[in-house]
């Protein structure tokens, strides 16, 4: 009767303990499948045409311009002769919190553009190897539990 006692609460135990695990290791493997971004340099477009080749509407864009300066955006449109999109940097003093500015800069300003694009190579390896440390973590803990039961008998 205590042998049947002492299994249930190992059992309840172990199953506690694998659960978070595994919680940990996917917000783990979650937060890896975000990270494999980076600004990817692109030839600055001079028409409409060039433009929708290069770069698309809600990517992240940094944009240098021919005056020095260099604006990051969320690309929201891409008019005949510019690119529009907007930005929370630079907004005048007393601007509503969460904000945004809107930037419509012509092509012909645009000296360099660099787009975030995500690694798909990179996402998909991190992502496999976390679901396999994942599934190898819980299945090492529940044969760790399940040995740890048998000897308790």
């Amino acid at each position: 009767m205590y042998a049947d006692s002492a299994m249930t609460n190992l059992s309840d135990r172990r199953t506690h303990s694998i659960r978070g695990i595994a919680l940990i290791c996917l917000v783990a493997v979650a937060s890896m499948a975000t990270a494999c971004t980076s600004m990817q340099t692109v030839m600055p477009p001079k028409t409409a045409p060039e433009a929708r080749l290069q770069i698309h509407a809600h990517e992240i864009v940094r944009v240098y311009t021919r005056d020095g300066a260099n604006h990051m955006l969320r690309v929201t449109d891409l008019t005949a002769a510019a690119l529009v999109g907007t930005t929370a940097a630079a907004l005048p003093a007393g601007a509503a919190r969460g904000a945004q500015l809107t930037l419509e800069i012509p092509y012909d300003e645009i000296t360099r553009l660099d787009v975030r694009r995500t690694s798909v190579v990179k996402t998909t390896v991190l992502v496999v190897a976390g679901v396999l440390l994942v599934v190898g973590t819980v299945a090492a803990v529940n044969t760790a539990g399940h040995l740890a039961g048998l000897n308790a008998l």
